[in-house]
């Protein structure tokens, strides 16, 4: 979230912590990112099996 908001908040409006946390949320829902068991808490892309 450090690096969205130092790369963006210059050229957006509004809470851009909010705004990361509801993509990743959003990317977990539809099972495309997962949590690793590590602390602090980390995410990774899911790979597919085609």
């Amino acid at each position: 979230m450090e690096e969205l908001y130092r790369r963006i908040k210059d050229n957006f409006e509004g809470g851009v912590q909010w705004y990361g946390e509801t993509v990743k949320l959003d990317l977990e829902a539809r099972n495309l990112i997962e949590r690793t068991k590590t602390k602090p808490e980390k995410y990774k892309l899911k790979t597919t099996k085609s």
